[in-house]
């Protein structure tokens, strides 16, 4: 009976320690299954915030694309000069002392691509100094041309809205921000917003 005794308790010792150590492999093989998973966590996370950055690249060069093309250039030389008119309509205006500029033409080469940057802007997906960068001078020569601007007005006042290219003259103002004090008064705040 001592014998019988003796083995359950054997026994009984070694089941302990058997599960003892089955539930301390469990718990290795749960730490190691969290950290595993964990690991592909954050490499996934890693590769989608490199696809967003992927994706960012590809909107700066499609509008880059838009905006430094030739016919872009071209109308950004025309509104340089000053010697144009906008009908607001969106026709042409026809006098012998300007060059005509289509509506649609400014909307689809210049207006709406800076509203784009400034959309990613807002969104958080570009950065003010990527776009100042890449095109202040150029959001700064349209904000701060008069005819441009009062084209501006002309939209939102058919739309009865201050929205229609209000991400233009929210950037034009945060890159006007930028400008030295000597060149400041080259770009006026003709949206009257502070």
């Amino acid at each position: 009976l001592n014998k019988i005794k003796m083995n359950a308790l054997i026994l009984d010792s070694f089941w302990t320690i058997f599960s003892s150590i089955a539930t301390s492999l469990a718990a290795i093989a749960t730490i190691c299954y969290v950290l595993f998973t964990y690991k592909i966590l954050r490499e996934t996370s890693n590769t989608n915030r490199l696809q967003v950055k992927i994706a960012d690249a590809q909107i700066y060069y499609q509008i880059t694309k838009i905006l430094n093309s030739a016919e872009a250039n071209d109308l950004l030389d025309i509104l340089a000069k000053g010697n144009f008119n906008i009908d607001p309509l969106g026709g042409i205006y026809k006098q012998q002392t300007s060059i005509p500029i289509k509506s649609k033409d400014l909307m689809r080469l210049i207006l709406d691509p800076i509203e784009d940057l400034a959309k990613y802007w807002r969104d958080g997906i570009l950065s003010i100094e990527s776009i100042d960068t890449g095109f202040g001078f150029k959001i700064l020569a349209v904000g701060s041309n008069i005819e441009i601007v009062n084209h501006i007005i002309r939209i939102r006042e058919s739309y009865k809205s201050n929205s229609p290219y209000e991400g233009l003259e929210d950037l034009y103002l945060e890159i006007r921000k930028s400008v030295s004090a000597e060149e400041i008064s080259q770009y006026p705040n003709l949206f009257n917003k502070n």
